[in-house]
C-alpha cells in the first residue's frame, strides 16, 4: 500500500497532464485514479484483516464540520436558495481527499518512511519547476507559469512546500553542504524558488515567508543555531543572496519579452486590490450577518456573490463583479457558509494541532528533520488559508495526514522513551509498540 502512496505523491503535480498531452479536461486526472485505487485497497485490506479504522477527535470534528455544511445547504434549497450541483462538487472533492487523509494516518507510518513521501513530494515538484521555468522561457507570453498544475497558485502552494522541506534537510540533516545530496538540494531550492517566483502566487510567498519564520525561531528555541557549523549559515545566506539577485535580474529580461504581468502582480497598486479578495471577503460579511451568523452551506456563497458584490458602495476590482466567485479564504468560507461555530471548531483543531507539533519539533528536531519541515508546513498551510480554500485541494490534506502522524509518533517516542509502553499494550491505535511490548 505504501507503495500506492508513493505513486500518488508522484503523480500530484501532473493533474494537467491529459490537458498538455491531449487537450482533454476529464476529471479522471492521474492523482485521481491512483488516489481512488489506493482508498479502495486500503478500504479491503481494512475489511479483510477485520483492522480497525482509526478515527480521532480531529477527525470526527472535521467530519461534523462538513457534515454541517451539507446540512445548511440542503435546508437553505429547501427554502429555495442555493445550487445543489455546486455543493455536489465540493463535497465530492472534500471527500476524496479526506478519504486519502483517513489513509495516511491508518498506514502508522514511520519517521523514515515520512522522510521519503517528503523526498518524493521534492523530486516530483522540482520535476514540475523545471516544466514551468522551460514553457515560460519558451513562450512568447505566459501570464503565470504553472507547469502540469491546473493552476499557478497551486504551483506556487507546492513550490514553498518543498522549499521548507530542502531548508529543514540543510539545516537538519547534511552533514556536509558539497556533498551529492547538498549539490542536489542547493540545485532544487534554487529551481523551485524560480518557479515560485514565476508562478505569481503572492499568498505562497507569504505562506512560504511564515513558514521559514517557524523554522528560525524553532532553531533558536532548541539551541541548536549554536550546533550548526558557520560555514552552513555563510552558505545559505549567500544562496538567498543569490535567489534575490535571480530575481532582481529576471525583472529586465521579463519586461524585454513582454512578460511584465508577472511582475505587475507585485506592484503595491495590485497587492492592494488583492485580486479582489477584499471585495469578496466585504460582500461575505454582510451575507454572514443577514444570516445571523448560521452559515449559507457548503459551497454556497457563489450562490450570493452577485447580488451582494453589487450592494458594495465602492468596489477595488471589476473583476469580481464578472463572475460568481469563491470565498478565496478557508476562514471566511467557514465563517459565510458553515457558521461561526464550525469556525470556532477549525481554529481550535488548528491551536491544537500547531501546540502538539510544536512540542515534537522541540523534542526532536535535532534527530530528525521531519518536525522541522513538518512545522514550517503547517505555518504555511494556515497562512495561506487566509488567501484560499485549501481544503478543497489533495496536498492539504496530504500534508494534514502527515502532520498528524508525525504527533503520533512523537507521543510513541515520549512514552517510549520513558518506559511506559504498558500503556499502549492493548491499543489498536497503537500497533508498532504492541509488537515491542510483546518482544520485550
Amino acid at each position: 500500500m505504501k507503495f500506492l502512496l508513493y505513486l500518488y505523491i508522484l503523480s500530484l503535480p501532473f493533474e494537467y497532464l491529459w490537458y498538455e498531452l491531449f487537450g482533454s479536461l476529464t476529471v479522471w486526472k492521474p492523482y485521481r485514479i491512483i488516489g481512488i485505487v489506493l482508498i479502495l485497497y486500503w478500504l479491503v485490506s481494512a475489511v479483510a484483516k477485520r483492522t480497525k479504522v482509526v478515527i480521532d477527535v480531529y477527525d470526527k470534528l472535521f467530519i461534523f464540520i462538513f457534515s454541517t455544511g451539507l446540512a445548511l445547504a440542503l435546508f437553505w434549497m429547501i427554502l429555495g436558495y442555493g445550487n445543489l450541483v455546486w455543493a455536489i462538487n465540493d463535497l465530492l472533492l472534500i471527500s476524496f481527499s479526506f478519504l486519502i487523509y483517513l489513509t495516511v494516518k491508518n498506514m502508522h507510518l514511520s519517521q523514515k518512511e515520512i522522510a521519503q513521501i517528503l523526498y518524493i513530494f521534492v523530486f516530483t515538484c522540482t520535476i514540475n519547476s523545471i516544466f514551468m521555468i522551460y514553457n515560460f522561457a519558451s513562450s512568447s507570453y505566459v501570464y503565470q507559469a504553472r507547469g502540469f498544475y491546473r493552476s499557478a497558485a497551486q504551483a506556487g502552494y507546492v513550490d514553498g512546500i518543498s522549499l521548507l522541506i530542502l531548508i529543514s534537510i540543510c539545516l537538519f540533516n547534511l552533514r556536509k553542504l558539497l556533498s551529492l545530496p547538498g549539490v542536489f538540494c542547493t540545485i532544487s531550492i534554487l529551481i523551485l524558488s524560480y518557479a515560485l517566483f514565476l508562478s505569481g502566487a503572492r499568498g505562497s510567498i507569504v505562506g512560504f515567508s511564515a513558514g521559514l519564520t517557524a523554522i528560525t525561531f524553532l532553531i533558536f528555541r532548541i539551541r541548536y543555531a549554536w550546533d550548526i557549523p558557520i560555514k552552513r549559515f555563510v552558505s545559505i545566506f549567500a544562496l538567498i543572496l543569490i535567489l534575490i539577485m535571480l530575481c532582481v535580474a529576471n525583472m529586465g529580461f521579463l519586461i524585454e519579452k513582454e512578460k511584465s504581468p508577472t511582475i505587475t502582480r507585485f506592484e503595491i497598486e495590485n497587492l492592494k486590490v488583492a485580486g479582489g479578495r477584499p471585495d469578496i471577503w466585504r460582500s461575505a460579511w454582510n451575507l454572514t450577518l443577514d444570516r445571523y451568523f448560521i452559515g449559507v452551506g457548503l459551497a454556497q456563497y457563489r450562490y450570493y456573490h452577485t447580488s451582494y458584490i453589487k450592494k458594495l458602495p465602492n468596489v477595488l476590482s471589476d473583476t469580481v463583479l464578472e463572475y460568481d466567485l469563491v470565498t478565496h479564504s478557508d476562514y471566511v468560507s467557514l465563517l459565510v457558509e458553515f457558521g461561526i461555530i464550525c469556525l470556532v471548531i477549525y481554529l481550535f483543531i488548528l491551536v491544537s494541532l500547531f501546540r502538539k507539533l510544536f512540542v515534537a519539533a522541540e523534542r526532536f528536531g535535532k534527530q530528525s528533520f521531519i518536525y522541522p519541515a513538518m512545522l514550517g508546513i503547517f505555518v504555511l498551510l494556515i497562512t495561506c488559508g487566509v488567501f484560499r480554500v485549501s481544503w478543497l485541494t489533495p496536498d492539504y490534506w496530504l500534508f494534514l495526514g502527515l502532520t498528524t502522524t508525525a504527533i503520533k509518533i512523537h507521543g510513541i517516542q515520549t512514552y517510549t522513551s520513558r518506559g511506559n509502553l504498558s500503556k499502549f499494550a492493548n491499543d489498536p491505535e497503537k500497533p508498532e509498540l504492541q509488537r515491542k511490548d510483546k518482544n520485550a
